[in-house]
């Protein structure tokens, strides 16, 4: 399964980058999930729709150690997450899951159309 989120850096997937004010953007998240393009120089705000809010900010720190934690969010008004109307704030538990329905995921490019995964510029995939 191919991540929700991926993250292409400076000269990969130049067939999957938004032209911006000034030509191609320089880092960008396209995210499955909510089907959006994001701008990392800009506080993940949208730059392709449907949404019209920002990616939430994690905070992260380091130990002495070198692992990462996240400890909080910079920002609670960005994309909502499902069920709940403020991130980070009380909802529903996600208890047992059961699958309703199930989609072969389809390519928004052409055919033919080269792929990250044939750039290699993939991350986490």
């Amino acid at each position: 399964m191919p991540p929700a989120i991926a993250y292409y850096p400076p000269g990969t997937c130049s067939s999957f980058t938004p032209s911006g004010k000034n030509g191609a953007m320089k880092f960008y998240i396209h995210c499955s999930c909510h089907g959006s393009t994001y701008d990392v120089t800009s506080n993940a705000n949208p730059l392709t729709g449907p949404t019209l809010y920002a990616l939430p900010q994690v905070l992260l720190e380091t130990d002495a150690d070198g692992n990462i934690y996240a400890h909080g969010m910079a920002s609670l008004d960005g994309v909502p997450i499902n069920g709940h109307i403020h991130n980070l704030q009380g909802g529903y538990g996600v208890g047992n899951s059961q699958q309703l329905y199930k989609d072969t995921p389809t390519d928004p490019l052409p055919l033919g159309a080269p792929t990250c995964r044939s750039l290699g510029g993939t991350i986490g995939t």
